[in-house]
């Protein structure tokens, strides 16, 4: 489970950035982690095998009316793989997802119920790795094929500012800022 202070915060949600394969290739994750930290965002990033034991926190947090909405996953390659599983995870648990952003996720992803946008910039690949809707899913999906732009590839997709850009873009139409009573419950939780 994520521990670290909550000093800075000055924004409502919580964002969980996921890196691919081995922690190496995902830099532009790390980036943004730091970028949104810097603007007050509660934003962790870690690798994507690390995701159970934050999803079911974020479970037991919600029960506990603990959770700064809006929730916000982003992963890259085998963390993009992982956004979708763990959106549908909070999701089945009654724990709403605002947004997903995938950057190039390697297989099929799919989405469920009570989440509400998803974003997949991807490299089509011979095994389908787009995100599909299931049944349930009654949000907004877009899979944006990024091969318009022959110079980006599966290692930089999530370091090309255009898709940086717009992912900060809509994490901050999704948020706000903190009242100062917010604020103060917030630093104090976990």
């Amino acid at each position: 489970v994520i521990r670290r202070s909550k000093e800075q915060v000055t924004r409502t949600g919580e964002i969980y950035l996921m890196r691919g394969l081995a922690n190496v290739f995902s830099r532009g994750i790390d980036d943004m982690a730091r970028q949104l930290r810097s603007q007050g965002y509660d934003a962790s990033n870690f690798s994507y095998t690390e995701w159970r034991p934050i999803a079911d926190d974020i479970v037991r947090r919600a029960s506990e009316k603990e959770v700064s909405y809006p929730i916000i996953i982003v992963g890259h390659s085998l963390g993009g793989n992982e956004s979708s599983k763990f959106a549908n995870y909070l999701a089945t648990r009654e724990v709403p997802v605002a947004l997903v952003v995938a950057f190039d996720p390697v297989e099929t992803g799919h989405v469920g119920k009570k989440i509400d946008r998803v974003i997949n910039y991807y490299l089509p690949k011979a095994a389908d790795n787009r995100i599909l809707p299931k049944d349930d899913f009654s949000g907004e999906l877009d899979n944006v094929d990024v091969t318009v732009n022959p110079a980006i590839t599966h290692t930089n997709v999530d370091k090309e500012p255009k898709y940086q850009a717009a992912t900060f873009q809509s994490i901050a139409n999704l948020t706000g800022k903190l009242r100062s009573k917010q604020a103060k419950r917030v630093r104090t939780q976990r």
